[in-house]
């Protein structure tokens, strides 16, 4: 696996998968990941947010709609079909920068509308 493209898909394989030590192969030790409201930084608190969002979408699948970028740098614009603990499906769409470095991702910035999923966790977010 050479091109960002290629990892991001085996990421997502991995986080469809629920299994958090297969998402954490695909980040290097030192990865970041900053979402709305949220920075992950290296494999302790990577763990502590894929940990919380299994917990509240045990099911996920991910298409990817476009990618466009180098092999080690690029934007993936993506939709997500989401599965809560209640069973209920939810939509949510957005963009993930993602730099890879020895064939892993060493930062992936997600931009999404946090509200989209506000409908299932009935949690407010602050606009970003």
């Amino acid at each position: 696996m050479d091109g960002v493209q290629q990892i991001a898909r085996a990421y997502w394989d991995a986080e469809e998968s629920r299994d958090i030590g297969r998402i954490l192969e695909h980040f290097l030790p030192d990865a970041t990941w900053t979402g709305p409201g949220r920075v992950a930084r290296g494999h302790d608190e990577l763990r502590a947010f894929y940990d919380e969002s299994i917990a509240d979408y045990p099911g996920l699948e991910v298409r990817i709609r476009g990618w466009y970028g180098s092999h080690v740098k690029a934007a993936l614009e993506w939709c997500a079909s989401f599965t809560d603990v209640r069973g209920g499906a939810h939509q949510l769409h957005g963009t993930n920068l993602i730099e890879c470095r020895e064939g892993r991702i060493a930062s992936l910035t997600t931009y999404f509308d946090p509200a989209e999923l506000d409908v299932v966790l009935g949690s407010p977010h602050e606009p970003h």
